[in-house]
């Protein structure tokens, strides 16, 4: 009875996920939408059944991606289904909000990392630098189209043009995390509610002025400043690819962090709201300012101050 249960429910799934993909697929406005839908049958079912039940689940619908669509299609089975299939297991496991936003996270960013590795080894197809010389190759057009109308374009332009270019693909590891946990964010901002319309128990978002991170991320960040500066790593190597990356999605978390402190120390004061809309304008202008605040606020536990004093 169980197993008949399991089979009718997946048929189900399947084929609301079917829907969702083809709209997503087909329907270029309506996709910025249902995209943010594709995890919930997988979420839903897991969250429903058992892991044995789940995988099989998992690769009939990246079949029925294939026959219904195309690599494109496939690919977006394959990350928003992973995506769902680990919310559904964490939110049956009664982790908590935050924790199941970092899993899913990194198991996105885990599977875009996993694609572009194949897209690079089996289809030699490299989107990443591809657009790069798409863009450099754009930058290039202007200056000579400036010059066309005796326009000269300024001597190092086109040097400044390729250290933004060299940045921006240096950020690439970056650019997937902060992408990924923005993405996943959403998705369980819309889906946690419609899940738990089906007597599904998730989790309560926590207010951001509670966000801590661990106290080992101001470590971590404090150690690869150190080796920053300790090993020197020469510009376009391996080492200062990892060294840059880490201290940027690390920097970011502190900054989080800051931000996080700026609004419990709003609600502890009871200021008015007006105050929150402030502080996140200050955080934006004063960026490393702000990350400061958050490696103070974790390293000296400046939370637990103002509730002495208050």
């Amino acid at each position: 009875m169980r197993q008949t249960r399991a089979i009718t429910e997946g048929a189900v799934m399947l084929a609301v996920f079917t829907i969702l993909l083809l709209i997503t697929l087909y329907f270029p406005i309506l996709s910025l939408i249902s995209t943010f839908f594709l995890p919930l049958p997988f979420f839903l079912y897991n969250v429903r059944h058992s892991e044995k039940n789940s995988l099989p689940f998992f690769l009939a619908a990246l079949v029925l991606s294939f026959i219904v669509g195309n690599v494109v299609s496939i690919s977006l089975a394959f990350t928003y289904g992973a995506v769902g299939w680990t919310m559904g297991w964490l939110v049956k496991k009664k982790e908590s909000w935050n924790t199941t936003l970092l899993v899913s996270s990194l198991v996105f960013a885990l599977s875009t990392v996993i694609q572009y590795a194949i897209a690079v080894t089996v289809f030699q197809f490299d989107f990443i630098k591809e657009t790069m010389t798409l863009v450099r190759s754009s930058y290039e057009q202007s200056i000579q189209l400036l010059k066309r109308l005796g326009q000269q374009p300024p001597a190092d332009m086109m040097n400044q043009i390729n250290d933004m270019l060299e940045l921006i693909q240096t950020l690439i590891p970056s650019f997937i995390v902060m992408a990924s946990i923005m993405a996943v964010f959403f998705i369980q901002l819309i889906l946690f509610p419609i899940v738990r319309r089906f007597q599904v128990e998730v989790p309560k978002r926590t207010p951001f002025r509670n966000i801590q991170m661990p106290k080992n991320i101001l470590w971590y960040y404090l150690v690869t400043l150190v080796l920053t500066l300790v090993l020197n790593p020469e510009k376009g190597t391996t080492m200062f690819w990892v060294l840059f990356n880490l201290a940027t999605i690390f920097g970011l978390l502190l900054f989080i962090q800051g931000c996080s402190f700026l609004l419990y120390y709003r609600y502890q004061k009871k200021l008015p709201t007006v105050f929150s809309f402030i502080f996140v304008l200050f955080a934006l202008l004063f960026l490393p300012l702000v990350r400061l605040l958050g490696i103070i606020d974790l390293g000296f536990d400046l939370r637990k101050r103002i509730q002495t004093k208050a």
